[in-house]
């Protein structure tokens, strides 16, 4: 088990959670502003949930589905 993949997987589920609370409210403002703010949320949350569970994936079965230049 790979605690390292691990714990950058909690900080990055982290990281999703608050984005996720970013755009609720988003969500709710009217304006162009907010909806183009909204759509940039949405794909940093969604890159942030795939890279949650390359984590995971590595951390737990040890298979590497990423790239990092620093280990």
């Amino acid at each position: 088990m790979n605690t390292v993949a691990l714990s950058s997987a909690s900080s990055t589920s982290a990281g999703v959670v608050i984005s996720i609370i970013v755009m609720t409210y988003l969500a709710e403002m009217d304006g162009s502003l907010p909806k183009i703010a909204l759509a940039c949320c949405a794909c940093s949350t969604c890159s942030g949930a795939i890279r949650t569970i390359q984590y995971i994936l590595h951390g737990v079965t040890g298979i590497k589905t990423y790239y990092q230049t620093q280990e």
